[in-house]
């Protein structure tokens, strides 16, 4: 079971009316897609902070090592 805070269920809650579902299948859909594409958590994630100057030098090293290194 998962609990959504007020703001977030009144959004999913909109965005289904728009196509005609309910939140439930909104998040099922969801759900599927990441679990689908186990990369798009981590690109997610990484480009949410790259956009933080704080911490833009150390992701870049670090994707410089993860390229650097042979497969």
């Amino acid at each position: 079971m998962v609990h959504f805070e007020d703001p977030l269920r009144d959004k999913l809650d909109e965005l289904a009316a728009q196509v005609g579902s309910d939140r439930t299948e909104l998040v099922r859909l969801a759900a599927s897609r990441v679990l689908d594409q186990p990369g798009l958590i981590e690109q997610t994630v990484n480009d949410e902070i790259i956009r933080s100057e704080k911490h833009k030098t150390h992701l870049i090293a670090r994707h410089a090592r993860r390229e650097a290194q042979p497969d």
